[in-house]
């Protein structure tokens, strides 16, 4: 089964660790959407990426791809400039 937040919290609907794993929960959620908003997108638009990256191998290849150019190309990486 996948774990998702719903069963994650089903499974613990009470007990000791229920109020933590709600805690949890809801940090993540906003963490996430706290960095994906600085990126300049909505929550939406990720979410709409990141199934058309799960569904098709050419997008997931060109982004790899892009990403690789991006991390070795950066002036700030660890090899030079702030890093």
């Amino acid at each position: 089964m996948k774990t998702t937040k719903k069963n994650v919290l089903e499974a613990h609907k009470s007990g000791p660790r229920a109020e933590a794993i709600r805690r949890a929960c809801t940090y993540h959620v906003t963490q996430s959407s706290r960095i994906i908003k600085s990126l300049g997108l909505s929550v939406a638009d990720f979410n709409l990426i990141t199934r058309r990256l799960a569904h098709d191998a050419v997008l997931r290849k060109k982004v790899s791809r892009k990403e690789g150019k991006r991390e070795g190309g950066r002036e700030g990486g660890r090899e030079g400039g702030r890093g």
